[in-house]
């Protein structure tokens, strides 16, 4: 997996192209006969010539916090980091027209250490690669204030620790991957609340605890890989409901029981038959009718 650049148009263009725009509404301006004193001309502040936004500030304040965090001399590529040219002509950093910092593609580059929890602050952040460096420690709470994330990938490192309960709040997350590190504890629930999920890995860690139900609410997943795992209990019969899984992997995880749900037999790429785990029998339409029946009329008091 790598990033995709975004293009923009260099900052130093614009400005130069506002000032310019500048100067020569001022020369019409005055070549029309303007009277008075020079201060009777009011014009708008170029943009791009003011001052340093705050929110541009601090997003490179953070850029900063992580390359100190984060060993940055000793990247594989650290090209521009820390220099006077724009964050987004620094290496794997892509900025928005305004400069904000929308994307962090700093994948396999020898980045060593604990992930700094400022990197929260960058809240215009859409994609976030980290995979496969040498990351350790937790997984900041505070990354679940990146509310315009839609990819996050962490994959193939030395993170410890839980998965945040924090990372519900990532409404707008398209793809999760976590796979591949040493995270302990359970799935949290809350996952479920990610209704833009299409894809979650979280294989080859040290979870434990049974297969939440409410990853059942994750209508629009097209893969889940919970494989080599610590994983116990039974399958849960709401992950029938995945209508559009085409990929689902659970093996590795030895203490799952029960069976598995009918409706996953035909998803295309599955590692169901290495379970050892029978599939469930299939429900008849005049039984499952009933049953919707009988739950949709009992009163609950």
């Amino acid at each position: 997996m790598a990033g995709h650049g975004l293009c923009s148009v260099p900052n130093n263009l614009i400005a130069a192209v506002t000032l310019a725009l500048y100067l020569a509404v001022g020369i019409w301006l005055a070549g029309c006969g303007q009277s008075g004193p020079a201060e009777s001309i009011v014009l708008p502040p170029p943009i791009g010539l003011a001052a340093e936004a705050p929110a541009t500030s601090r997003d490179k304040s953070v850029l900063v916090a992580l390359y100190i965090a984060m060993d940055g001399e000793n990247w594989l590529n650290n090209g521009d980091w820390l220099s006077d040219t724009p964050v987004g002509g620094w290496h794997g950093v892509i900025t928005d027209y305004s400069g904000r910092v929308t994307g962090l593609a700093l994948a396999h580059n020898g980045l060593k250490g604990e992930i700094p929890a400022e990197l929260g602050d960058l809240t215009s952040l859409e994609k976030l690669e980290l995979w496969r460096n040498e990351l350790s420690g937790d997984i900041p709470p505070e990354l679940g204030g990146l509310i315009n994330l839609k990819l996050l990938d962490l994959g193939e490192n030395r993170l410890t620790g839980g998965i945040p309960l924090e990372l519900r709040n990532l409404s707008r997350l398209e793809r999760l991957y976590l796979y591949v590190n040493e995270l302990t504890g359970e799935i949290p629930p809350e996952l479920g609340a990610l209704s833009n999920l299409e894809k979650m890995n979280l294989s080859g860690n040290q979870l434990t605890g049974p297969i939440p139900p409410e990853l059942g609410d994750l209508s629009n997943l097209l893969l889940l890989d919970l494989g080599e795992n610590r994983l116990h209990g039974e399958i849960p019969a709401e992950l029938g409901g995945l209508v559009n899984l085409e990929e689902l992997f659970l093996g590795g995880n030895k203490g799952l029981a029960g069976c598995v749900h009918d409706a996953l037999r035909d998803i295309p790429e599955n590692d169901l038959s290495s379970l050892g785990i029978p599939f469930c029998p299939a429900i008849s339409p005049s039984v499952s009718d009933a049953l919707r029946c009988y739950y949709r009329d009992k009163v609950v008091y």
